[in-house]
């Protein structure tokens, strides 16, 4: 009937017993560890237009970055996705929600702050592929404003 002997079957059910107990000791850590990693997470695709003006942080050249970079990992320590509403940026902390316009045509995208750059001249900002196709730059001109900082988690008190 079955393609083990009954001793096999057994050591199968004791393996299965053990990582349901290990699963639910784990469960909490888990849990912690799935709130930490998502706390810096780049933005869903349907919530990307600019709603709020925001604090200007000003205006400066931008790049995007793209194929070299997509699938590894940024400072945030998510994988890069070219695809995302991501930006990096050298200073601003990681979790940052920016509006990111481009003012030779208006067009402007809210995005997340989930690495650190760019590292090349004079520029202020690396955009994902993405933003840059969206709003159509290539290396040129943006405007940058502060919509959000990023949340935190409060710490316990003791």
């Amino acid at each position: 009937m079955f393609p083990c002997s009954c001793l096999e079957f057994e050591l199968i059910l004791d393996l299965i017993r053990a990582l349901v107990l290990l699963g639910g000791i784990l469960s909490p850590l888990l849990s912690v560890a799935l709130e930490e990693s998502t706390k810096y997470t780049s933005l869903p695709t349907q919530d990307t237009r600019c709603r709020h003006t925001g604090t200007s942080l000003g205006t400066g050249i931008a790049s995007w970055y793209g194929p070299n970079f997509h699938g590894k990992t940024m400072a945030n320590g998510e994988t890069y996705d070219m695809y995302a509403y991501t930006v990096a940026h050298k200073t601003l902390p990681l979790g940052t929600v920016l509006c990111v316009t481009n003012p030779e045509n208006g067009k402007s995208v809210r995005a997340v702050v989930t690495d650190r750059g760019p590292y090349k001249g004079e520029r202020i900002i690396d955009l994902s592929k993405r933003i840059a196709q969206e709003i159509g730059v290539s290396l040129g001109l943006v405007e940058v404003r502060l919509i959000s900082h990023p949340r935190r988690t409060p710490r316990r008190q003791k």
